[in-house]
């Protein structure tokens, strides 16, 4: 039992190979368990509650396991990896109603450093106060299997990261965007996440984030189904159950080359629209509302430099499905 102190547990410059285990580790001023530039330890089963700062933060540290710990009430982040913190592994941990993140990985401007290669799966995190997991400058992590649900702001969010894979998640009722990518976050994957009813976009693509690819999931029940924004180019959105959006299915503004195809748009207020945004490409969607054997069009907006006016534009889906895709 391990409270009321400046830090619960420190393992610092080369504290490698531990293991910590089995302790309630509460009410200290600062972390409940803070590891620098250590390598190879194993924090399990803890209960780690309503510490002044971060419940973990790790940094400089590699290849440590992160599992089954209740990290509960914290006044920072519920689990902080910053400083080049690779290869960990967080697993099966209920991280619930943390002041700040539950899960951040981040880096600082100016640094060359950044947390990359970690793996995120099968946790619970829920009703933290900002974001469920948040990633800045960091790259190559793996995001799966976790429940991230009713947090204060969005889901999951990158920023200037990039070649990210979030697959098989339960995202659901956030207060914001299910998932956001921005801030030239590229080359992301995201795959068979079931993202629903979170009040602003199920996934929303921003601010020069290229390359990215949306496939197979289930966006369901949020404000807009998918919303790409903000000079965002050549991302893909393919074989997507996008369902029951309350405003548009998706939503493509001052974006260019998205291709769109193979999508099931059902029961949308409206499937899909496009502001000021050039060359996308709409392929063999199954549209409820189209049964007509001839090009489904898509209704949009186009500023026209030469005449100096906004005019009404139409893209075209040549091709629609007859019926809808097996998500």
């Amino acid at each position: 039992i391990i409270g009321n102190k400046a830090h619960g547990i420190c393992l610092s410059y080369s504290s490698n190979n531990n293991t910590i285990y089995g302790n309630n580790i509460s009410y200290n001023n600062h972390y409940g368990i803070n590891l620098i530039s250590s390598l190879g330890n194993s924090i399990y089963g803890n209960n780690i509650r309503n510490n002044g700062e971060d419940g973990i933060v790790l940094g400089f540290s590699f290849n440590n396991s992160i599992y089954r710990n209740n990290i509960i009430g914290n006044k920072a982040h519920g689990i902080c990896l910053s400083y080049s913190s690779n290869n960990n592994t967080i697993y099966g941990n209920n991280i619930i109603d943390n002041e700040d993140d539950g899960i951040h990985l981040e880096n600082v401007w100016y640094s060359s450093s950044s947390s990359n290669n970690n793996t995120i799966y099968g946790n619970n995190i829920s009703y933290n106060n900002h974001y469920g997991i948040y990633l800045s400058y960091s790259s190559d992590n793996s995001i799966s299997r976790n429940d991230i649900t009713d947090n204060n702001w969005s889901g999951i969010y990158l920023s200037y990261s990039s070649d990210n894979f979030i697959q098989r998640n339960n995202i659901i009722d956030n207060n914001n965007d299910g998932i956001i990518i921005s801030d030239s976050s590229s080359n992301n994957t995201i795959f068979r996440n079931n993202i629903t009813n979170n009040n602003w976009s199920g996934i929303h693509l921003s601010y020069a984030s290229n390359n990215n690819t949306i496939s197979r999931n289930i966006v369901d029940n949020n404000f807009y189904g998918i919303y790409i924004t903000n000079l965002s180019i050549n991302n893909t959105i393919s074989r997507n159950l996008i369902v029951d959006n309350k405003d548009f299915g998706v939503d493509i503004y001052s974006s260019n080359c998205t291709s769109i195809n193979e999508n099931n748009f059902i029961d949308n207020r409206f499937h899909a629209i496009f502001y000021y945004s050039f060359l996308n490409n709409w392929s063999e969607n199954y549209w409820d509302n189209w049964f007509f054997r001839l090009p489904k069009p898509i209704i949009g907006m186009m500023y026209l430099d030469f005449i100096g006016k906004t005019i009404p534009w139409i893209n075209f889906d040549w091709h629609p499905a007859k019926k809808p895709y097996d998500i």
